[in-house]
Formats: C-alpha cells, sequence, structure tokens
C-alpha cells in the first residue's frame, strides 16, 4: 500500500508549481507563488511536496507560530545568510536594505518558502512584501502561504499575484464529493458510491488530510466485519489523527483573537443551526462585530436573518474542542434559553451531562430532563423521524443508564441502522440482569463482529422472553433476525428453528395483549412476521412450499398497519427464491417493487434485493442494466460493514464488467473477496469464482473456467446459482474432454433440486445434450438441444418489449446452447445436415444477444463458429449472405435490395417472412397506415408485426429500425 500525503488530490496545483521552479532554473528570473486557503487545508504539505524536487537550491523556509507576531522583524531576517541575521538592525529602512543587498547577491537558484504568513510581525510583512515585489534580475522562487484570517496581507499579496506577469496564485478549496470518490475508491480498490462519498464529504469537510486519513485506514483495514465508512470516520479522532491536528490549529488560531469574537465563535459552534445577529447580542450582552467575525474567515453568514454558522465542521469540532467544561455547560445553557422545543432540551441535556460528569449535579437532579427527552423521542418515532428519535434518545442515555433508557436507545439505534452505536453499551452489560434485552444486545455485537457461535449461544440462553418487557422483547427479536440472515448466507438451515418458534410465540402474545399501544401492536406484529418468514427459510420444506408461505404472509401483511418493513422484506425473499427456481418475470415484479421500496429495509436487505435483481438482468442478457444494479450494491457494502452479503455484493459488481473482459478495476475488489476466505469460507467464495468463470468462457478458456466452476458447485447451492452453474460446469467438462464428468453433474442436478420446474427440465435437457454429444450420439444430442430450446422458447419475456419464444430470463443460456448446438452440428458432419439452417438461425440470434450485452468475446466465437457452419462469415462478407438468403427455400420471401448492411441483413434474418416485409416496408419511412394499404392488412395486423420486430430486434423504437435500413451512404 502506497502512504497518503495531506497534498492528496493536488495534482494540478502540484504540476503549476513544478512548473514554475522549471521556468526559475531555465530562465533564471523569479517567480512569485500565493497559495491561499483556510485553516489546515493543506497549504504547507502542498509546498514541502512542491519544493522536494529543488533540493539542490539554496533554500530557505521561514516557519513561523503565532509568537512569531510579536518579535518586530523577525521573519524578515530570515531572508539573510545566518551569521547576518543576530547582528540585523530593527530599522525598517536599514532591515529593507540589508534583505534586498542578500538577494541581489545570490547567483545560483533560490527558494524562499514563507508558511503561514499570517504570523508574520508587521514590519517582516511589509519587507518581505518589497523584496518579493522588487526582485527581478535573480532566479528566487517566492513561496507564500497564507490563511485567509490576514485580510490586510492577503489582499496586496493577491493584488501583486493579479499584477505581476509571473506570478501564481492558488486557491485550495475543499474537495468536492467526485473527487472524494475518485480518491477513495482509486487508494482502497472498493466501489464507493456517491451517496457515501456525501457522507464522508459532511464529516471531513472535504479537506484532503482527512480524507487521505480515511483512504488509508479503509485500505489497511482487512477485508471482513468492521470495516465500513463509519469505523473509518471514527479513526479520524484518534490520538495524532487529522483532528487532534486541528484541535491545535484553531488553538493557535483563537488565543489570537479579541474575547468578544471568540466568544461569539464558541457560541456559534455549539449552536445546533447557526446564530441571527439579535439572539447573539440577546446571548452576549452587545452588537457582534461582524466584520470582524466575517474576518475571521471561519463563519459564513446567509439568509435573511444573515445568520452566523461556522463554516467548515472541522473547524467547529476544533473550536469546541478548545472550550473548557464549565464553560461550555453555561453556553449550552445560554442556548438552550434561546432555543426552543427539541433544540433547547438538547443544550439542557448537553450542559446536564457536563455537570454530571464535572460533579456539579447529581443522578437524581437529572431524573426530569430524561423523562422530557424520552417523551420527546417517542414523538419523533410516532412520525418516522428515526434520526431525531436516536439524537433525543442518546442524549438521554448520557444522563441515565438505566434500564429503561438503554432500551429506547438501542432501539432508536436499530431503528437508525447505526448498529456501531451499540459499543456504547457494552460497558453496561455486565451489570444488565440476564434476560432479553442482555441477550439481544450481546447477540447483534457478537454477529456484528464476526463471533457467530457466541451470538447464537447469548440467543439460545434466554429466559423469562414473556415477561420481559416490549422493547426488550423487540431488541431481542431484532438479534434474531440478525441470526436469521447469518443462516441463510452460511446455508445453516435448521440451526434455529426453536429460537423462532419462541420468539414468534412470545411476540404474538404480547402483540394480542390489549394493554399496549397500537404503535407498539405493529410494531410487535412487525417483527412476528420477520421471524416467521425466517423460520419458513429455516424449515427444510421444498421451495415451492416456502414461496406458498411467503405469499401468505405477505398477504397477511399487506392486510396489517405498520407492517411495511416486513411486507418489503418478505417481497425482497420471494423475489430471491423465484429468480433460483427460473421464474425470472414473476422474480423481477417482486425485486423491482422492492427497490422502489427499498427505505422500508435495512442496508444490508437493500443490498440483498440488489443483488437478486442483477442476477435476474444477467441471466436475461440485459448486462447494462445488470451492471449499473450490481455496481449500485457493491458500492453501498460500506456504508453499513462489511460481512457475508458484502462479498457476493462485491463479486456480482465485477460480474459484468468480467464477462466483456474488462475486469481491471475490479481486480483489487475480487482480491479483497479472496483475502477474506479464511473469515467466510468457500460459500462467499462462490460468487467470486462465478465471476471469474464467465471472464474465462468469455475469453474461450474452458480449462479456467472448469477450475472455477468446480471450487464453485457446492457452495453456489448457499445462494441459488446451483441449477445454472451446473449447466456450465458441464459446458467446460465437455470441452475439455471430460465426458464422463458430465453424467455427474445429470444426476447432481436430477437430485439438488428442491422442485421440479422449467427451469429444472431446461437445465436436464442440456446437459443430457452435452452427454450425448460427448458420447458421439450426435443425433440424441440434436434433439436434445432442440428440446432443451423448446422449454426457453416458451418462457415469456421479462420485461416489456421482450417477446416469447426468446427464453425471456434465461436468454443468455439460450445463446450458449446455440454455440454447443452449433458445435455438435459441426462435428457430427453430414450426418446432421438437415439441423445446419436451424443451428445457423439459433447461432445469429445468439450473435445478436452478444452484441447487445457488449461480450465482445462471445461475439467473436460465436462469429467464428457460424462461419465454420456455413462458410462465410455474416458481418465480413454481406454479399454472400444476401445470395444465401435468396436461394429457393431460404427463409426470406422478399428480395433484399442490394443497399441493404451486413447488420441489417443479420438482423432481419431473425424475423418471419411477414415481419420482414412489414419492416421493409417501414424502413421506406411509411406509416402503420400506409403498411396495411400495401400489404392488404389491418392496421391492428401491422401494429402486433411491428411490436414483434422490434422486439426481436432489440430495438426501442421505429427510428432505429429506419436507421439500419437506410442506405449506407445516407447512414
Amino acid at each position: 500500500m502506497t502512504t497518503m500525503h495531506e497534498h492528496v488530490g493536488r495534482t494540478f496545483e502540484l504540476a503549476a508549481m513544478r512548473r514554475a521552479a522549471a521556468q526559475v532554473e531555465q530562465k533564471h528570473e523569479p517567480r512569485f507563488l500565493l497559495i491561499e486557503g483556510p485553516a489546515g487545508i493543506g497549504k504547507s504539505a502542498l509546498v514541502n511536496e512542491a519544493v522536494k524536487e529543488v533540493s539542490h537550491w539554496w533554500r530557505a523556509n521561514v516557519y513561523l507560530d503565532h509568537r512569531d507576531q510579536h518579535k518586530p522583524g523577525y521573519a524578515a531576517t530570515h531572508l539573510l545568510r545566518k551569521p547576518q541575521r543576530y547582528q540585523a538592525p530593527t530599522d525598517q529602512e536599514e532591515l529593507t536594505e540589508w534583505v534586498r543587498s542578500t538577494v541581489d547577491a545570490v547567483t545560483g537558484p533560490i527558494v524562499l518558502v514563507f508558511e503561514d504568513l499570517q504570523w508574520v510581525d508587521a514590519l517582516s510583512s511589509d519587507i518581505i512584501y518589497q523584496a518579493v515585489r522588487e526582485t527581478e534580475f535573480v532566479p528566487m522562487y517566492n513561496l507564500v502561504t497564507l490563511r485567509t484570517t490576514r485580510r490586510k496581507d492577503l489582499d496586496r499579496f493577491r493584488r501583486l499575484a493579479q499584477t505581476h506577469g509571473e506570478a501564481l496564485h492558488i486557491v485550495l478549496y475543499p474537495m468536492s464529493t467526485s473527487e472524494i470518490q475518485e480518491i477513495l475508491v482509486g487508494h482502497t480498490g472498493l466501489p464507493l458510491s456517491l451517496e457515501l462519498c456525501e457522507r464522508v464529504k459532511e464529516a471531513t469537510s472535504g479537506f484532503p488530510s482527512y480524507v487521505a486519513h480515511m483512504a488509508q485506514s479503509l485500505a489497511a483495514s482487512p477485508a471482513g466485519r468492521g470495516r465500513g465508512i463509519e469505523t473509518a470516520l471514527a479513526s479520524i479522532y484518534e490520538e495524532d489523527g487529522p483532528a487532534d491536528h486541528m484541535c491545535r490549529v484553531m488553538a493557535d488560531e483563537l488565543r489570537e483573537m479579541s474575547p468578544p469574537v471568540r466568544r461569539v465563535l464558541e457560541l456559534v459552534s455549539l449552536s445546533r443551526d447557526g446564530l441571527t445577529p439579535a439572539q447573539l447580542r440577546s446571548l452576549t450582552g452587545e452588537r457582534p462585530d461582524l466584520e470582524a467575525l466575517e474576518d475571521t474567515c471561519l463563519v459564513s453568514t446567509g439568509g435573511t436573518k444573515r445568520r452566523v454558522r461556522i463554516h467548515y465542521h472541522v473547524h467547529r469540532e476544533g473550536i469546541r474542542s478548545q472550550i473548557p467544561d464549565g464553560r461550555r455547560a453555561d453556553l449550552h445553557r445560554a442556548l438552550a434559553a434561546e432555543d426552543s422545543g427539541g433544540s433547547a432540551l438538547l443544550q439542557d441535556a448537553a450542559a446536564a451531562e457536563i455537570d454530571l460528569l464535572t460533579g456539579a449535579m447529581d443522578d437524581s437532579d437529572a431524573g426530569g430532563l430524561v423523562d422530557q427527552l424520552i417523551s420527546r423521542a417517542g414523538a419523533a418515532v410516532a412520525v418516522e423521524d428515526s434520526r431525531s428519535a436516536l439524537e433525543l434518545s442518546r442524549a438521554a442515555f448520557g444522563l441515565s443508564e438505566s434500564e429503561m433508557v438503554i432500551q429506547i436507545f438501542v432501539r432508536a439505534a436499530l431503528r437508525s441502522k447505526r448498529i456501531h452505536e451499540l459499543q456504547r453499551v457494552v460497558p453496561l452489560l455486565d451489570d444488565l440482569p440476564h434476560g432479553p434485552l442482555r441477550a439481544g444486545i450481546s447477540a447483534l455485537l457478537n454477529f456484528h463482529t464476526g463471533r457467530l457461535d457466541a451470538g447464537y449461544a447469548e440467543l439460545s440462553g434466554a429466559t423469562d422472553l414473556e415477561s420481559s418487557s416490549v422493547d426488550a422483547l423487540l431488541i431481542y427479536a431484532e438479534a434474531v433476525a440478525a441470526a436469521g440472515w447469518r443462516n441463510a448466507a452460511a446455508s445453516a438451515l435448521g440451526r434455529s428453528r426453536e429460537i423462532f418458534a419462541r420468539t414468534v410465540a412470545s411476540l404474538r402474545c404480547a402483540s394480542s395483549d390489549p394493554t399496549n399501544h397500537d404503535q407498539t401492536r405493529h410494531q410487535l406484529r412487525n417483527m412476528s412476521l420477520v421471524i416467521e418468514m425466517w423460520g419458513l427459510l429455516d424449515s427444510g420444506v421444498s421451495t415451492q412450499e416456502v414461496v406458498t408461505g411467503l405469499t401468505g404472509l405477505i398477504d397477511e401483511a399487506g392486510e396489517s398497519p405498520g407492517t411495511r418493513h416486513a411486507h418489503t422484506l418478505l417481497r425482497a425473499m420471494r423475489g430471491a427464491l423465484l429468480r433460483q427456481t427460473g421464474m425470472r418475470r414473476q422474480a423481477l415484479e417482486d425485486l423491482v417493487w422492492v427497490t422502489q421500496h427499498w427505505h422500508y429495509l435495512d442496508d444490508g436487505l437493500t443490498t440483498f434485493a440488489k443483488i437478486q435483481l442483477a442476477f435476474t438482468y444477467f441471466d436475461a442478457g440485459l448486462w447494462d442494466a445488470a451492471e449499473t444494479v450490481g455496481t449500485q450494491a457493491a458500492a453501498e457494502v460500506l456504508g453499513g460493514s462489511e460481512d457475508a452479503l458484502s462479498m457476493i455484493a462485491y463479486s456480482l459488481g465485477a460480474l459484468v464488467p468480467t464477462a466483456r473482459g474488462d475486469a481491471g478495476a475490479w481486480a483489487r475488489t475480487l482480491d479483497a473477496v479472496a483475502a477474506s476466505d479464511g473469515e467466510f469460507g468457500a460459500l462467499l467464495q462462490a460468487p467470486r469464482h462465478y465471476a471469474l468463470a464467465w471472464a474465462a468462457i468469455a475469453g474461450g478458456d474452458h480449462h479456467r473456467a472448469c477450475g472455477h466452476l468446480l471450487k464453485m458447485q457446492h457452495p453456489a447451492r448457499g445462494w441459488g446459482a446451483d441449477l445454472t452453474s451446473t449447466v456450465l460446469l458441464a459446458r467446460a467438462l465437455h470441452y475439455t474432454g471430460r465426458s464422463v464428468a458430465v453424467a455427474d453433474q445429470l444426476d447432481s442436478l436430477n437430485t439438488s433440486a428442491r422442485v421440479r420446474s422449467e427451469l429444472v427440465v431446461y437445465c436436464a435437457a442440456h446437459v443430457q445434450a452435452l452427454l450425448h454429444s460427448g458420447r458421439s450420439e450426435y443425433r440424441a444430442a440434436a434433439q436434445k438441444f432442440l428440446a432443451a430450446n423448446q422449454v426457453l422458447g416458451s418462457q415469456p419475456g421479462i420485461i416489456s418489449g421482450q417477446s416469447s419464444g426468446e427464453a425471456g430470463g434465461q436468454r443468455i443460456y439460450r445463446a450458449l446452447l446455440a454455440q454447443d448446438f452449433g458445435h455438435c452440428v459441426l462435428e457430427a458432419g453430414d450426418a446432421l445436415n438437415e439441423y445446419r439452417d436451424r443451428a445457423a438461425e439459433l447461432l445469429v440470434w445468439a450473435i445478436n444477444l452478444w452484441s447487445s450485452c457488449g461480450a465482445e468475446g462471445l461475439v467473436d466465437q460465436t462469429e467464428s463458429l457460424l462461419a465454420r457452419l456455413t462458410g462465410e462469415t455474416p458481418s465480413t462478407d454481406p454479399e454472400t449472405i444476401r445470395e444465401v438468403l435468396a436461394e429457393p427455400g431460404a427463409q426470406p420471401t422478399r428480395r433484399l435490395p442490394g443497399w441493404i448492411s451486413a447488420e441489417a441483413i443479420a438482423k432481419l434474418h431473425l424475423l418471419t417472412d411477414r415481419e420482414r416485409d412489414v419492416a421493409l416496408i417501414a424502413g421506406e419511412g411509411l406509416s402503420n397506415n400506409e403498411i396495411a394499404q400495401r400489404l392488404v392488412l389491418s392496421v391492428r395486423t401491422v401494429e402486433t408485426h411491428m411490436s414483434n420486430i422490434l422486439s426481436k430486434l432489440s430495438m426501442s423504437s421505429r427510428r432505429e429500425l429506419y436507421r439500419i435500413l437506410l442506405p449506407q451512404s445516407l447512414n
């Protein structure tokens, strides 16, 4: 791993600075460069990196701090040779002359670096300005860094940079969200969404040192549990981290400010949404000096009331860190008097927490405040404001460690999907009584950190579920649901049946208790449905029975208020099972619905739904859609914490690029999955091998494909890829000369399928065909291939525009079948001559499908096979194909125009005679009415033909059809 520096992301600025240095050395002329930016933005880091390459020059670095401005002329003397510095005069004119003489005597290149010029005394500032402005013939490279807090000096140096012909003025701004994404992804090799990077931007303000620290933290963390955005953000506040450095920077800044300005900054940093001038006057007793505040360059003012806010979050945190506890408590109380509602309550809570820590308040004095916080948190839950509920309950937890407050805080954290918040409760677990609350929290923490057996032990050992509080029972149920997901990820069926059963019984009992509020009963019913779902999946019954049971639960959830989370989750699971059994159209309906209602799922299950959706699109040959959804799933992983599902998402994100032969950007991500083998095992390596197998298939490397498919075969059954992967493995074995092993795949297929669906029938027929072909039983093989194709052809399209007869949700397997059938016909020689036209027809269809997928390797394979079968290549010899198609008995009945392109010929070959007639006339630009009149058909019939044409040719409009049928000279 390379080491990142605080100049990360400043490539353009570094290049400009290096060019300027080269000009100084080549032309022996001075250059002036002003670097401007807020405190902590990385000005010094940028300069230090830029001057590394000029180390052989004479160099004077003036590193200053706030104490230097109290020594008149101190900074200016650094322009003198060391022996002169101790004898330098203090008179401005004399010192200026000494400096001028020293500079004029320089013959070789010199670099002068003035870091943090804002700490320079007035005399030094004047002399440095004069030296920089008046130097004309000395090869001197002047680099000045200034914070925007020194307005007077900044303004004149700005003017100098603007008027000096050889000057550079670089203003450093925080990094944008897209820049942060580029750096984090580029350094870690992990996909991150813009939404996650926006969270990073909010927490780091886009300051390079913070972003660099995060990138290093993510890159250094081993793949597996615990790595996530929140963990990386927490590392910023470690000792000697960027936040620690910013605290020291803010201490220097505040030390130089007047007491009124400092007090205002402290108040604004503790306020929740800034303060108006009127509020500041009320809080301080005097009119705020807005000009002096703006001169600090730490605040922004805006809006109709000119509300004052700290501009950058990192500065706000730095200022807060400098406020002593006692003073901070007083400021919180003062702000509470100005605020109202929940904001005032939170300010009072912050003051009370400090008082408790310092001993200024007893626990008993905080009781009333805790009650108010809990009450308001409950109101936030009622309106589904989970963020406010967490903030209020967290404040209550800071004042009280009672069991009731712990329950409310933990539930708020779970509702907000902030499992890492539970770490606050860890020191108190030993003091909690043994029961559902303690067991639930402990199990959740154990699952989160990968200690699965310990989590199961906690759940199994819990007692008294019926007598526990509702909150404790719901927390326990959340842990049981987490166990359900772990069971599914590890394919460990039957492990938690007893836990599921007794949890459901307790939830049902509590939900029927009339003393509970309606909202509470809804929450209990919601969790009951979720646990029932996991129990059903864990029951070991057939897939069809599970789907039927899920449908019943969905109907029940749909009729019950407050069960939207359960309803969405149930549909996600049903969609996954429908996909695995080959019912892709129904699966797509469920999965698309889920992605439209994602806000009712937690982060992990949203990713789960997108994984299933991406697999559905991939098998249907809709690879652009599969890549989009798969990338989204992979990019959302670090929003929580890496786990088993994350590794599947990573591999799935790489699936389409690898199949297209462009996996370079995903190589490091797949390496991360491989590195997690020791923690997650073979099950989670199966999707990685699946992606790599497709790379080998697309590259025609059957030996490598076979190796990956063998490694994933048994684990694949845990995530539903066993049926189609069996076909892929049978193909790889067949083409590597291991026909005997193909028979084993057929036996495995017949014994592993939990339900006899059309997908199973197709897979069995395809594998049987390969088995016959490997035994040179070519006629039997051809019949099985066509039988398999017939099964696929009976499937409807899964999206609008797809017609039946083209394998619907398994189109890529029909394309593979076309290749296998073509090989079989070729190997049989004259024995299967009657099948050549049918094989050619399927191969042309496959070429179009692979082209629409962007799978160039598979296109090349299929075109080569078609050339061997027909003796000519359609894409390179259109005239020959035109002649073949025009022969008696060939498919077209209309004579094709001489200007028809090879692309159009290949596509028209997919149509029926009548559809081809309609398409050619439509290509002349005629409307449906005009086509109907020419062919003596009804308009409705023409409309049907046009719909079929566009579907078969994978086109979305007549415009695309018109384009390919234009004469090439006009296209």
